[in-house]
């Protein structure tokens, strides 16, 4: 296609049915009250519409296609330009972007530099932090690095006075633990001597009433020596007396005076032995 888009002209659209002929067909309708006359005059205005209906379904098929063969001879025409178009942005953005990188390096090294020169004063970004250094004017960076001076020295004072009362509390708690330490021995020390010293006064309480009670035990038996003579004879007695033999008839009898006079004398042992302890 090779119409040229300026030469498109845009069409007229002409209906057969003017706004004239409408009006003047139509003057008088709107007064008129004989169903007859109503029903004529009725035939007539659909005719009109329609005629104007079909007028405008045509119009409207050939105007899009005259919009059809519009965008089409558009597309050609941009087919031509767009390649050429970003060939020249990206001529334009080769050196855009080549300028926006010189300049990111400068802003980089100025950056770089000043960093460098805060840090030999002793600044740090976790305890002084600061926005884009780049963003300073040289006026306004030798300011702010003169007041950074003196913050830095002002943070050095403070962290020596902490670090020097640490050292002092460290100090003194590492003093009192060693005194809690000596303490403790000392009390162990003493507890084991406590628990020593009891023991052999335990030990000699014990010696003291051993002592006693044998003494004790010893005066009973003196005391009880006269009786316990006597008194044994008595079991020495019983284990002589002999039963004699008897009858079958009375051996019943003879067997429960045996058993009687063994527990006699076993009661009698008893008795005895518990007089000497």
């Amino acid at each position: 296609m090779n119409t040229d888009l300026a030469t498109i002209q845009p069409q007229t659209i002409l209906f057969t049915v003017t706004e004239k002929t409408i009006r003047s067909t139509t003057q008088g309708y709107l007064s008129l009250t004989s169903r007859d006359e109503a029903k004529a005059a009725r035939q007539i205005v659909v005719k009109l519409r329609t005629t104007c209906d079909k007028e405008h379904k045509a119009a409207k098929e050939e105007s899009l296609r005259e919009c059809q063969r519009i965008d089409a001879r558009k597309r050609e025409l941009l087919s031509i330009i767009e390649p050429v178009e970003t060939y020249l942005n990206d001529v334009e953005d080769g050196y855009k972007k080549a300028e926006e990188k010189i300049q990111a390096d400068k802003r980089a090294a100025i950056v770089e530099e000043r960093k460098q020169s805060l840090e030999r004063i002793g600044w740090s970004a976790a305890d002084f932090p600061v926005g884009d250094l780049a963003s300073f004017s040289d006026t306004e960076f030798t300011d702010f690095r003169q007041r950074t001076a003196v913050a830095v020295g002002d943070k050095k004072v403070r962290d020596r006075k902490a670090r020097e009362e640490r050292e002092k509390l460290d100090a003194e708690r590492a003093e009192l633990d060693a005194q809690r330490a000596a303490l403790d021995a000392a009390q162990s020390e003493l507890r084991a001597k406590q628990s020593e010293i009891d023991r052999a006064e335990r030990e000699r309480l014990a010696a003291i009433a051993k002592t006693k009670e044998d003494e004790r035990h010893a005066a009973r038996l003196k005391e009880l020596r006269p009786d316990y003579g006597r008194l044994i004879g008595v079991a020495e007695d019983l284990a002589r007396l002999d039963v004699p033999t008897v009858s079958p008839a009375g051996e019943y009898a003879r067997a429960q005076i045996v058993a009687a006079l063994q527990l006699a004398y076993e009661t009698c042992g008893r008795v005895l032995d518990g007089m000497v302890r």
